[in-house]
């Protein structure tokens, strides 16, 4: 995982505003349960490239849940909804939100 990391670095130096490099680093930092960062990397993805970030919004969502921030996860949600609205994973997301809230 470190020299995922490095060589990550190496990548966001040379194109900093690549969606995908933040999105890699966002996987890396989830690995390593390193929750804040993969969160910043995950948010940075969504703003520089919301139309290519499903994957990206899926998995601020799932962070969000672990932490039991249900309205963190809705407002994650509401963004994918408005890039993906009748995507599969938007409606599985929203089906695992409404079922946390419900319980």
């Amino acid at each position: 995982i470190e020299s995922g990391l490095v060589s990550l670095d190496a990548a966001r130096k040379a194109e900093p505003g690549s969606a995908q490099v933040h999105l890699a680093f966002g996987q890396i930092y989830l690995r390593k349960q390193d929750y804040v960062r993969a969160q910043e990397s995950l948010e940075t993805t969504t703003r520089l490239s919301p139309k290519d970030s499903r994957h990206a919004f899926g998995l601020l969502i799932h962070i969000a849940m672990r932490h039991n921030d249900l309205d963190r996860a809705k407002q994650y949600l509401d963004l994918m909804k408005q890039y993906f609205p009748s995507d599969p994973e938007t409606l599985k997301q929203e089906a695992a939100i409404q079922s946390a809230i419900e319980r």
